[in-house]
Formats: structure tokens, sequence, C-alpha cells
């Protein structure tokens, strides 16, 4: 069902209200480094293993799902982050997922699937310079 925060329109309203909070609890950089899921990042991801995941990440948000994307690059960790994704739309080159980012609550981060080379792509952010990720959906099954 529908998750609603009382006084708050929205999770952007309430993560801009309680900034602080919200980042206490999310915990350090160092902490992310060391989730459940991330043991996933360690393996190399194909143009097949890719083409999955978007499809995946696709049908995920497609059935009202609010999946969440683990978005880095390995082993240079230029970003090691966490999205969760709202919306999709296919294209015919590309997917685009429009995302929420906990960085930059007051806007939507957009990740895109490239369908002819099968890579994801974020831009660039206040952290992160664009280009190139690996991506995957985490806490959507017993290995993640």
């Amino acid at each position: 069902g529908r998750v609603v925060i009382p006084g708050y329109s929205n999770l952007r309203e309430f993560s801009k209200a309680w900034a602080g909070l919200c980042r206490a609890e999310l915990g350090g950089a160092w902490q992310s480094y060391f989730q459940r899921g991330h043991w996933r990042m360690i393996l190399p991801f194909t143009r097949g293993t890719r083409r999955r995941e978007a499809q995946r990440l696709l049908t995920s948000v497609r059935t009202h799902l609010a999946p969440v994307i683990h978005v880095f690059t390995f082993p240079a960790l230029t970003i090691n982050h966490a999205l969760v994704a709202f919306g999709a739309f296919e294209e015919e080159a590309r997917l685009r997922f429009a995302t929420y980012d906990p960085n930059s609550p007051e806007e939507v981060v957009e990740l895109f699937f490239d369908r002819r080379t099968a890579r994801f792509h974020l831009p660039a952010t206040a952290y992160f310079i664009g280009g190139a990720v690996e991506a995957y959906e985490v806490y959507s099954g017993w290995l993640r």
C-alpha cells in the first residue's frame, strides 16, 4: 500500500524538512560499502546481465513498486549510491528511469539505459562527474 507521512505531501518534502535526521540515520559513507546486497558489485556485469536488470527495473516500476537501485563504479568507486525509481519511460534507443536521489531531494534524477550499448548512464550531479555506471535492484531477492 501507499506510505503516508502525516504532515507531508511526499518523500521529497519530508526529506527536505528533516535533512539532518535523514542523513544521520543513513549513516556515514563508509557504512554504505558494507550492506547486504553489495556483494553483487564485485561480480562482472555483462551486456546480457545489464539488459536483464534494465528489464527487471522496468517491470518493477510498471507494477507500482519503487525499486531501490544501487549505482556504482567498481573497482574505481567514483560512485556508490542508491536511488529509488518511481517512473520509467521507454524510448526506441533507451530507457529512462525517473529516480528520487536522497542527495538531491528537490529534483528528479534520471538514470538511463542505452539499449544499443547495454550500459546504464547517470548524469553529472554534485557528487558524481556523470557517465557509465553499473546498476541493479537491491532488496529484490534473498541474495540481494
